[in-house]
């Protein structure tokens, strides 16, 4: 925690805000479609935002593989 946050959660009014800021930053999202499934990915800074904008061409053969699982498989990881 940055010492300026540390300094706003001393008070009632610095916990608001922060509290504002983090829930603003959490329901930011983009909806991303990859063949028919629709995704939202939480977007809170711009690397979540180019990480969900480029997801279907980061890892192509990854993507490949997971398209080729039959419909009502269960994956375990």
């Amino acid at each position: 925690m940055t010492w300026c946050a540390k300094v706003l959660a001393k008070t009632r009014l610095g916990r608001y805000g922060i509290d504002q800021f983090l829930n603003s930053a959490m329901s930011a999202h983009q909806i991303i479609r990859h063949g028919e499934a629709e995704l939202a990915f939480a977007t809170p800074n711009s690397m979540n935002l180019f990480r969900a904008n480029t997801f279907s061409s980061k890892e192509p053969e990854t993507l490949e593989w997971i398209d080729r699982i039959p419909s009502g498989s269960i994956l375990w990881y």
